[in-house]
């Protein structure tokens, strides 16, 4: 038996049928859509680049340089968009760095007991007194 993998499986058209663009977009507009469940920053990232993608596709054959401009805009947006969300991905640390910065805290503070006051204080009601920052 094949161990599942977390989220939607190989083959799930779940958020094709029931999603939140798809209740809002025609299906020949939302090809793509069916690898992606949107539970993650990934997944959204994808989303935007299948937009991106549609968005290029549909002004493929705009003659005129108003309308050039205008979809030139809408995709500079987007790819700004996109970059924004990878740069938020990347700074954001996976599940398991999460949990070992975690616990590297935890021992830290039974190791160390001015450590685990300020922590303590910290966790209370906010109003611990922080030591000043060096005056230059």
């Amino acid at each position: 038996m094949t161990k599942r993998k977390k989220g939607a499986q190989p083959g799930n058209t779940n958020a094709v049928k029931y999603g939140f663009y798809t209740r809002r977009l025609p299906a020949r507009d939302v090809d793509g859509l069916d690898e992606t469940t949107v539970a993650s920053l990934k997944d959204e990232i994808e989303v935007m680049r299948i937009f991106s993608r549609k968005v290029a596709e549909l002004g493929s054959d705009v003659d005129d340089l108003d309308e050039a401009k205008d979809l030139l805009r809408v995709l500079s947006l987007s790819t700004s968009s996109i970059n924004r969300l990878v740069r938020t991905n990347s700074r954001m640390p996976e599940p398991s760095q999460a949990e070992l910065l975690q616990q590297a805290l935890a021992e830290l503070e039974q190791e160390w007991p001015e450590f685990k006051a300020i922590c303590d204080d910290f966790r209370g009601d906010g109003t611990a007194d922080l030591p000043s920052p060096p005056q230059e």
